[in-house]
């Protein structure tokens, strides 16, 4: 599993346990509050990451940042000041992978074993952006106060 994939189980776990549903190709908002089983909370995180690949010029950037100001993993906060573009440049080509379906099901289903209701209204107000310039830096911060150093 790649850096991003294994930053985004790390950081979405307690996130995406209340997030409601979205279409890949519109970022609507949210229909459902917190999922009642296993089954609806693999359905909101399959969608937390399709909006996340759906807004990916907008998403990935703001991970990069995000992982650099937490520096994880180590050293990225330093390659990011010295080649910003060139980590998202590198983020991007580990998100072609890391961001199919299958593979967010893979991510998704890990996932549940760490699910909690933390930052649940959080998660909801930022699926409920319209636009991935709204939703990217939103999503991205409260995966922040998820992210474990």
């Amino acid at each position: 599993m790649s850096r991003i994939a294994t930053a985004l189980l790390l950081a979405l776990a307690p996130l995406v346990a209340a997030c409601g549903t979205a279409s890949e190709a519109s970022p609507a908002k949210p229909a459902a509050a917190q999922p009642a089983s296993t089954g609806d909370f693999q359905t909101a995180c399959m969608s937390v990451m399709q909006r996340n690949r759906t807004c990916t010029e907008d998403f990935l950037p703001a991970l990069v940042d995000m992982r650099a100001r937490k520096d994880m993993p180590p050293g990225i906060a330093d390659a990011v000041a010295k080649d910003r573009a060139g980590v998202i440049a590198h983020a991007k080509e580990e998100w072609a992978a890391d961001s199919t379906d299958e593979a967010f099901a893979r991510q998704c289903q890990m996932l549940t074993e760490h699910a909690t209701p933390e930052n649940a209204a959080a998660g909801q107000a930022c699926m409920a952006k319209d636009t991935c310039g709204e939703y990217a830096p939103c999503i991205v911060s409260v995966m922040e106060t998820s992210f474990h150093k």
